[in-house]
């Protein structure tokens, strides 16, 4: 029997982040309020897609990002982002919400993932129990799919699915990884392997689409010493957000993923 967190439970974490949305609790409504305007406005572009998609949607995760108050600067989406990945991380132990290795200290090693894509359910854009923080392979690897039967389900809904409602599909925010999934990790002086095994349906969905896969590239990565030094360092870089070296390091690491996927898809 799989276990998922109670109606209560969730509502009792979606108060404590309420409360703890901002560093300062001076901020903190005014916060919760903004959050509440960015989540209408998710919610209204949801509602014109079926019928009258509009050829530019605005990106509201960037919206949020870089909104700042005049009025009060310390309230900008900037922080907002920051708090919101300090309490993820701590909520996963600092480690990926999908393979389970730490995550690096950096931002672009640590990207806010969400489980339903934005780009597919844009209505669970700002929704808490639709954000995980995950590292830069899952991030990159799961992009925009849903690897789940329900996936029109998913999409055409207002309102975000119950939790019994990944019956096939992993949620990093609902089930227990151990019930799930049963890894191995090895570590000598220059390599890491990780092996992966699923044990229900949705682990093993987890691992078909995304873990042995990250397991393979592991093994390709570590096997080439230079070019593991280098992702490395560029993992660990830190560079101002929309900057020329942030898109340059997300290209790379785009790229970078593409072209592992057709080579280990070749052997």
């Amino acid at each position: 029997m799989v276990s998922v967190p109670t109606e209560a439970a969730l509502e009792a974490i979606l108060e404590d982040y309420l409360r703890q949305c901002h560093g300062d609790p001076a901020h903190v409504a005014a916060t919760q309020d903004y959050l509440k305007v960015m989540t209408r406005k998710a919610l209204r572009q949801f509602r014109r897609r079926p019928n009258n998609k509009p050829k530019v949607e605005i990106n509201l995760w960037d919206e949020l990002y870089n909104f700042s108050c005049s009025k009060t600067p310390e309230i900008s989406g900037e922080l907002i982002r920051k708090q919101l990945r300090t309490l993820l991380e701590k909520g996963q132990h600092y480690q990926c919400c999908y393979c389970r290795r730490p995550l690096l200290n950096s931002g672009h090693a640590k990207p806010i993932e969400h489980v339903l894509p934005r780009s597919k359910c844009v209505q669970h854009t700002f929704n808490l129990f639709n954000l995980v923080v995950c590292c830069v392979d899952c991030n990159l690897r799961k992009s925009n799919h849903i690897w789940s039967l329900k996936e029109g389900e998913f999409t055409s809904e207002q309102e975000y699915p119950s939790p019994e409602s990944f019956d096939d599909l992993y949620h990093p925010r609902f089930h227990n990884y151990n019930e799930h999934i049963k890894f191995i990790r090895l570590q000598s002086n220059h390599h890491n392997i990780s092996i992966y095994k699923g044990l229900t349906s949705q682990g093993k969905n987890l691992c078909a689409n995304m873990l042995t896969h990250l397991s393979q590239k592991e093994v390709f990565v570590n096997g080439n010493p230079d070019l593991k030094e280098y992702i490395t360092t560029i993992d660990q870089h830190t560079a101002e957000t929309n900057s020329k070296a942030d898109k340059a390091i997300r290209v790379f690491q785009t790229a970078f993923a593409s072209a592992t996927d057709d080579l280990l898809y070749e052997l």
